[in-house]
């Protein structure tokens, strides 16, 4: 019997999180699309398509989030930089202090259900 695939349930994630994890990229280094593809990996649980994106980084870019403007690459066509406004700080800022205040919630429920009798681990 061929082992049963586990789909990662992301329904749990904040429908705000790529928008977070995108304030926090720019925020660390302005950069082009394919950079923040790349280095989003590590902190997103799927993979992101590039449409997906450029439709996030067009709605920040409208909500005064980041702000773009177009730098020659020297080797290549020219690329999009994205760089982190007074107003994507704030959001950033926000959504910190959210997360942190959250944190306590997380650790406090994954503490009770290690605890709940007959539960299997996150690792079987």
């Amino acid at each position: 019997m061929a082992p049963v695939s586990r789909k990662r349930d992301t329904s749990a994630l904040p429908s705000n999180y790529l928008m977070a994890c995108l304030l926090l990229l720019v925020a660390e280094t302005p950069s082009h699309g394919y950079e923040l593809l790349d280095r989003a990996r590590e902190l997103l649980p799927v993979p992101l398509d590039g449409g997906r994106l450029y439709r996030q980084l067009r709605t920040m870019e409208h909500d005064g989030l980041v702000a773009s403007s177009w730098k020659g690459s020297g080797s290549g066509p020219d690329r999009r930089v994205y760089l982190l406004t007074a107003g994507g700080r704030a959001r950033l800022q926000g959504i910190a202090e959210a997360l942190a205040e959250a944190e306590v919630r997380i650790d406090a429920y994954l503490s009770r259900l290690a605890r709940v009798p007959g539960r299997r681990s996150a690792a079987a």
